[in-house]
């Protein structure tokens, strides 16, 4: 089962605070973006741009107040590799450190993926894969990678 993303760049959070949107579903960790009527709901693969990550699960109730972790241009972030090719994960070392990279709905799961064809297409630089280092040493496939968020690709409200 995939890993949810995970901010692992510096210390600096903000918390949005924002009303659902209708007929949510997301969990804890989903990837969340601001709809056209201020209302938060998960990003979609047709969107441009994302706020953060959901602090809990969606009520399922519209208007109930959310806290999302508010995502930042630059930040770094671990996710796991995906090739919508073949539909299937994919590994890290793969990727070209330096080349741009989509961030991709699968199901329930958030990937990169490598085609940057689907989903929040430019979105992420990779940098490098991130697993275990016992993986490394023993030369294990890693299916996560280190991704720098590209300009641009995040809300930015500063907080709310």
């Amino acid at each position: 089962m995939a890993k949810k993303p995970e901010i692992v760049s510096g210390p600096r959070r903000n918390s949005y605070h924002g009303l659902e949107d209708a007929t949510q579903t997301y969990v804890y960790k989903d990837i969340l973006t601001i709809d056209a009527s201020g209302e938060i709901r998960e990003a979609a693969n047709s969107d441009s741009k994302v706020l953060g990550q959901a602090q809990k699960a969606a009520s399922g109730v519209t208007g109930t107040a959310v806290a999302v972790d508010e995502w930042f241009d630059g930040d770094i972030i671990a996710i796991d590799c995906y090739n919508s090719s073949d539909a299937a994960v994919y590994a890290a070392s793969n990727f070209i450190p330096g080349d741009k990279y989509s961030i991709q709905l699968v199901g329930s799961n958030w990937y990169a993926d490598f085609l940057n064809t689907a989903g929040i297409t430019d979105a992420l630089v990779f940098i490098k894969s991130y697993g275990d280092l016992r993986d490394e040493l023993t030369d294990q496939t890693i299916y996560r990678g280190i991704f720098r968020l590209v300009d641009g690709i995040c809300i930015n409200t500063g907080g709310n």
